[in-house]
């Protein structure tokens, strides 16, 4: 820990698009650290280094189309109190 999660989900093309080639789908991007670091570490370490990390990656900013949040969550591991999770969702459009 920490560690980082970060995968795509629920891709699909985009009905009636003009382009072929334009997907739709959630983007999914999880922080985690240990149980014992409180929300505002979280809160921090996504503002401060996963954010303008995900902004600065050129093929992303190349390939989307929309880029929207959809939601900001925390997440704990109810069985073994070993971590705690930021967790963000975008909804994008692009192009494959």
């Amino acid at each position: 820990m920490p560690a980082i999660a970060v995968y795509a989900s629920d891709a699909e093309p985009v009905e009636n698009a003009l382009d072929e080639a334009l997907w739709q789908a959630s983007l999914h991007i999880e922080l985690f650290e240990k149980e014992d670091s409180p929300d505002t570490t979280l809160d921090e370490k996504m503002a401060q280094e996963i954010s303008p990390v995900l902004m600065s990656v050129s093929a992303l900013k190349e390939s989307t189309e929309t880029f929207s949040t959809q939601r900001y969550d925390y997440r704990r591991d109810e069985e073994g109190s070993i971590w705690r999770s930021a967790y963000l969702e975008f909804s994008i459009s692009y192009y494959q």
